[in-house]
């Protein structure tokens, strides 16, 4: 699970820190650029998961609770990130 958590985390946050746009050309501003709507909640799916599993937590505690947490972590980041932005 340890890998798992770990790819999900990694996978996301590259994911939504790279810029993409609807044509595969890059974007002139850098605050108009749209990231895949599931990067985020990937991304904290994998954070809450590993840090409950380095935590010690129980392997199916752990997996309830970052199918649960993580993607409303990652939609509430995901929307609080487009709010800040100019």
């Amino acid at each position: 699970m340890f890998v798992i958590y770990s790819l999900g985390a990694l996978l996301g946050a590259v994911l939504w820190a790279l810029p993409t746009s609807s044509n595969g050309a890059p974007q002139e501003e850098p605050f108009g650029r749209r990231n895949p709507p599931w990067a985020a909640p990937v991304a904290s799916f994998g954070l809450v998961g590993l840090t409950l599993h380095l935590l010690g937590r129980p392997c199916l505690t752990t997996l309830a609770l970052s199918l649960t947490l993580g993607p409303v972590l990652g939609i509430a980041a995901s929307w609080l990130g487009q709010r800040a932005r100019p």
